[in-house]
């Protein structure tokens, strides 16, 4: 159960552009590679049907925290791509994700393909696994992980997500700002340029010239995020 809600909720191994028979063997591949290291005694399986219901949602509970810290990173990426979309004008200019089936706009999903490329290419999904292997080592299984900690982390990590589109497209945000103002300026100054004619193609062009610069950013910030994937996991797996 907490392996198949990872696989099944990560952007990279879940999503529609994988088929269900797909995922399904790698629920199972992962399982029996994880099996016989972190197998434990018959004595700890439940007998009773509440216990195994119990048990059942406390993997479940494990599962959905797991999968909602890595899409908190994912999800800040497609917001700071939405914000750009609207300062370059490209709001209404939709494309439909493979992956959700869900429509978005044009920027996000690019920000969010070139986002999950980089984070394939730095080893992120194999630092993620190696973190929920050690977590049947901190979190037993039947082991039901609700306390006011794991609440204060996950709420830590949902405003996250606003605080990492905001840090994103903050280089955008201030450029297409500065061209609004100058485009202002020019409209004061020469009122018989066709401001709205000229301007898109200067914001649009900023926006591209300043998007290209983010991918440095974006690079960083993931892989510091992945050094300390491993800390993050065991901060919210610590039963005490």
């Amino acid at each position: 159960m907490r392996v198949s809600l990872v696989v099944f909720l990560l952007p990279f191994f879940g999503g529609k552009g994988l088929p269900v028979l797909v995922r399904g063997a790698l629920c199972l591949v992962l399982t029996f590679a994880l099996w016989p290291h972190l197998s434990f005694p018959y004595t700890e399986f439940p007998l009773s049907p509440v216990k195994l219901g119990i048990m059942a949602v406390g993997e479940l509970f494990f599962g959905m925290i797991l999968s909602l810290i890595i899409r908190c990173i994912f999800a800040g990426i497609q917001m700071a791509g939405q914000i750009i979309g609207f300062q370059m004008g490209f709001s209404m200019m939709n494309v439909v994700d493979p992956l959700s089936g869900t429509s978005v706009e044009l920027t996000s999903q690019f920000l969010y393909l070139v986002t999950l490329l980089l984070f394939l290419t730095l080893d992120g999904h194999l630092y993620m696994l190696a973190a929920f292997a050690k977590s049947f080592q901190l979190v037993p299984p039947g082991t039901l992980l609700i306390n006011q900690r794991v609440y204060d982390d996950v709420l830590f990590f949902s405003s996250q997500l606003f605080v990492i589109a905001i840090k994103v497209a903050a280089p955008v945000m201030v450029a297409e700002l500065l061209v609004s103002c100058g485009l202002g300026i020019v409209a004061r100054l020469a009122p018989q340029i066709n401001v709205l004619f000229v301007g898109f193609p200067i914001k649009i062009a900023v926006g591209f010239f300043f998007m290209g610069i983010l991918f440095d950013l974006i690079f960083y910030f993931l892989k510091g995020t992945i050094v300390d994937m491993s800390s993050i996991f065991r901060s919210i797996m610590v039963v005490k």
